[in-house]
């Protein structure tokens, strides 16, 4: 099997977008808190734990706040990522 890069690898020292991040399932939701907390990662069959180097911008349609509150996306992993909120987004304005 070829040795490849993954995404978090891929956008080493930069930014990594994550797309219609509400979509994310819930493992998967555990994997990328593991990554932005504590910064490490491994590759999948991999044993070895790398260390990730990225800015993180989110996007979703969705409104994680009331997606955390029913418990259909993680709320720490929200609040993660619920550093910067763009007001004028559809979810937000959902919202009001």
């Amino acid at each position: 099997m070829k040795d490849r890069a993954g995404r978090f690898e891929t956008a080493e020292g930069g930014t990594i977008f994550l797309d219609e991040v509400g979509e994310i399932p819930l493992d998967i939701q555990n994997k990328l808190l593991r990554v932005l907390q504590d910064k490490r990662f491994e590759r999948v069959g991999d044993d070895r734990t790398r260390r990730a180097n990225v800015r993180v911008v989110a996007a979703t349609n969705r409104n994680l706040k009331k997606e955390a509150l029913r418990a259909k996306f993680r709320e720490d992993l929200f609040y993660r990522l619920n550093v910067f909120s763009d007001p004028s987004s559809a979810a937000a304005r959902a919202d009001g």
